[in-house]
């Protein structure tokens, strides 16, 4: 069974319009490998630090909204 942070992962990713293939590429992993840590498959250790710090560089290079804010105010990104 996943961990609990990775639903948040999965969820600030789909909320903020971040592709698996996008976050793999800031992280230098494969989508495969990056879906078998998402899914429960793999748990390295230091995995979510690595994964969030990575997510949240995308989210602050994008200059726009971070998933909460944006799902606060009930916006949508395409």
């Amino acid at each position: 069974m996943p961990a609990q942070w990775t639903g948040d992962v999965v969820r600030r990713m789909h909320l903020a319009g971040v592709r698996r293939k996008e976050l793999a590429r800031a992280l230098g992993y494969s989508q495969e490998y990056l879906g078998k840590i998402l899914n429960g498959r793999r748990a390295p250790r230091g995995a979510q630090q690595t994964i969030e710090r990575a997510l949240d560089a995308l989210l602050a290079g994008r200059g726009g909204l971070g998933a909460t804010e944006g799902a606060e105010r009930g916006e949508r990104h395409a």
